[in-house]
C-alpha cells in the first residue's frame, strides 16, 4: 500500500514538474492543465452541443515540447505524443502505467477500454475540453481542463 502511494506521488510530481518552455508554433498550448468546473457563463454553447450528464474530475495533462505529453487520470498515467489538427488536440499514448482500477481487468484490458474520445480535446480560449461516454458509468461525460501557471 505504501509503495502505491509513493508511486502515485512520484507520477503527480512528474506531471507538475515537467512543464518546459519551447519555441514551437503551438507554444501557447504547452503547459500543465487540470480538470476543473466551468463557470456558468463559460462554454455554454459547447456544453449544449455536448449535452453532458456528468463531469470527469481529477485528470491532469502536461503538453510538453517536441509534442510529448504525460496524462495522469484516475488510476492510470499515459505518456506519448500529441498533435494539433485545427481546433483539436489528439493524444496518442505509447506507454501507460496502471496504479489502481476498481475492476478485475488486467492492465491491458483496462487501457483498451478507455475510449478514443478520452484522448481528443477541443481547444477553446481558456480550456481544453474532452467529451466521451463514461467508462464505468452509463453517462455522457465532459472534461474541461484549464491551464495553470507554475
Amino acid at each position: 500500500m505504501f509503495l502505491r502511494q509513493v508511486g502515485f506521488f512520484l507520477c503527480v510530481l512528474l506531471v507538475f514538474n515537467s512543464c518546459t518552455p519551447s519555441l514551437k508554433e503551438d507554444d501557447n498550448l504547452l503547459g500543465c492543465y487540470k480538470s476543473s468546473h466551468v463557470k456558468k457563463w463559460e462554454l455554454r454553447a459547447l456544453k449544449r452541443s455536448i449535452n453532458p450528464q456528468a463531469i470527469a474530475m481529477g485528470p491532469a495533462l502536461n503538453l510538453m515540447a517536441e509534442n510529448k505529453f504525460i496524462y495522469d487520470s484516475c488510476g492510470t498515467t499515459y505518456e506519448g505524443d500529441w498533435i494539433r489538427e485545427g481546433d483539436s488536440i489528439f493524444l496518442k499514448y505509447t506507454s501507460y502505467h496502471v496504479r489502481a482500477h476498481p475492476c478485475d481487468d488486467t492492465d491491458q484490458e483496462h487501457a483498451e477500454k478507455t475510449p478514443d474520445a478520452f484522448f481528443k480535446f477541443k481547444i477553446t480560449e481558456s480550456y481544453l475540453v474532452a467529451a466521451f461516454d463514461g467508462i464505468s458509468v452509463d453517462k455522457r461525460m465532459w472534461m474541461p481542463m484549464k491551464k495553470f501557471e507554475n
